[in-house]
C-alpha cells in the first residue's frame, strides 16, 4: 500500500469518519427544508452540527456560511463584499496567496479597482509594514493566507489586524485558512480578521464541503442565488449528512491537535536527519520558522520527474499547490520568497498527516537518495 505524504493537497477521511458519514447518509439523507418528520430531522442535524463546527472554529452558527469548498468561500468573501459608497473599491493581496484568491481577485480589476500586493518576508510570512500605502485610495479589503499551502510559513494575524487598525480602519480583512484548519487552532471571533475561510477535505472530511465566516453579513452580495437558504447568502439544497460528517471529522482533528504537531515535528527532523546521514543532497525551502506538518525541498532533480520516482516506488507527495499543478505552472510564492527558478522547479512538497510514522519518513529519505544515485546526482 502506497505512502501518503500529501496531505496539504488534500487529507483522506479516517475509517471512523467515513463510518460516520454512511451512517449519516442512511438516516439523514432528506431536505432540510421539508415540512415533514424526516426533513426537521435533517434540519436539526444540520442545526447540531453547525453548532459543533462553531464550536471548534471559535464562533457562532449565524456566522457561519456552508459553501461547496474553499474555491467559493473565497470568491463569496473577495467577490461578494460591497465597499461602502464612500471609498473605491481596493483589494491588498499577499504575494503569497492561493490561486483561488488570486483568481477570485481579479474581479477587482475586472471593476477598474485597484489591487496592491504585500511583499513576504524571508520567512515567507506577509510583510504588511512594507506596503506603501496611497492616502487617496487606502485599501478597502485585505487578504493574506493563514498557513502557507507551500511552505508552511504562519502568518501573524494579529500584525496585520493592528495596521489595518493603525492605518486604514475601514477595511476588512479576509483570510485564508484552508490549509490551517485542523492543523493548528482557529478562533476567529477573537482573531480580528472579518472572513475566514476553510475547506472540509482538508482536516478529513469527504470533499465537497466549504464554510465562510464572516461578521458583516450585512455587506454581503450572494454568489449563488435560489430559494433563499441560509438567510439568503447561499442558496441551494442543504446536504446535512456531508455537514455532519465534517463537524465530526473537525471535532476530531481539533482534538488531537497536539498530538498531531508533536507527530509532524518528530517526523521533520526524522527525514531531515536521514537525509544529513545518507549526504543526499538538497535544499530545504520552508523557512525555520514554518510549521513542521508541510516541508518544501529541493533536490537536484526536477520535482516533477522526483514526484513521479517517488510515486512509482509507493511514496506520493506533492508539487505544491495540487490545484495549480502543472505543466508551465510557476510558483508564484516561492517567487515571492527569492527561491531561484531552477531551485522552485526541482522543489517537492511533503505534508504529513497524523497517521504518518517514522518508517513512512525514513523509507522515503532513502528511496529519494536512491533515485539521485541512479541519476547520478550525488557529485
Amino acid at each position: 500500500m502506497a505512502v501518503y505524504l500529501d496531505h496539504a493537497a488534500t487529507s483522506p477521511p479516517a475509517p471512523a469518519v467515513l463510518a460516520y458519514y454512511c451512517d449519516m447518509l442512511a438516516e439523514y439523507s432528506f431536505n432540510p427544508s421539508s415540512a415533514h418528520a424526516a426533513g426537521k430531522r435533517a434540519r436539526a442535524l444540520i442545526d447540531e452540527s453547525l453548532s459543533m463546527l462553531a464550536g471548534c472554529l471559535g464562533t457562532s452558527p449565524e456566522r457561519i456560511i456552508v459553501t461547496s469548498g474553499g474555491t467559493e468561500a473565497i470568491n463569496q468573501a473577495l467577490r461578494g463584499y460591497i465597499t461602502p459608497r464612500r471609498f473605491e473599491p481596493h483589494l491588498l493581496v499577499s504575494e503569497g496567496e492561493h490561486k483561488a484568491v488570486i483568481a477570485a481577485a481579479a474581479h477587482y480589476t475586472e471593476q477598474d479597482a485597484a489591487i496592491s500586493h504585500i511583499p513576504l518576508d524571508r520567512e515567507g510570512r506577509p510583510d504588511i509594514d512594507k506596503v506603501m500605502l496611497d492616502a487617496d485610495k487606502p485599501p478597502t479589503m485585505i487578504s493574506v493566507i493563514y498557513l502557507s499551502n507551500e511552505t508552511g510559513a504562519l502568518t501573524d494575524l494579529e500584525r496585520i489586524a493592528v495596521w489595518r487598525d493603525t492605518h486604514c480602519p475601514h477595511a476588512v480583512i479576509h483570510v485564508d485558512a484552508v490549509q490551517a484548519a485542523g492543523k493548528i487552532r482557529l478562533d476567529f471571533d477573537r482573531s480580528g480578521c472579518d472572513f475566514l475561510s476553510v475547506s472540509g477535505h482538508k482536516w478529513g472530511a469527504p470533499m465537497g464541503l466549504g464554510l465562510l465566516l464572516h461578521k458583516q453579513s450585512e455587506r454581503l452580495r450572494p454568489l449563488i442565488s435560489g430559494a433563499g437558504q441560509q438567510r439568503g447568502l447561499r442558496s441551494g439544497t442543504e446536504n446535512a449528512p456531508l455537514l455532519a460528517a465534517a463537524a465530526f471529522a473537525l471535532k476530531r482533528a481539533t482534538s488531537q491537535l497536539a498530538a498531531y504537531e508533536e507527530t509532524a515535528v518528530s517526523l521533520k527532523q526524522s527525514f531531515l536527519t536521514r537525509l544529513r546521514e545518507t549526504k543526499t543532497m538538497y535544499t530545504l525551502i520552508s523557512p525555520a520558522s514554518a510549521l513542521a506538518h508541510i516541508v518544501t525541498i529541493a533536490f537536484p532533480l526536477m520535482g516533477e520527474t522526483m514526484a513521479r520516482i517517488l510515486s512509482d516506488e509507493g511514496y506520493l507527495v506533492g508539487r505544491g499547490a495540487a490545484c495549480s499543478a502543472g505543466a508551465g505552472h510557476k510558483n508564484r510564492a516561492l517567487k515571492a520568497l527569492g527561491i531561484p527558478e531552477e531551485t522552485a522547479r526541482q522543489a517537492v512538497r511533503i505534508s504529513f498527516g497524523p497517521d504518518n510514522t517514522p518508517e513512512d519518513v525514513l523509507g522515503l529519505a532513502d528511496t529519494i537518495h536512491a533515485a539521485l544515485d541512479r541519476y547520478g546526482m550525488h557529485t
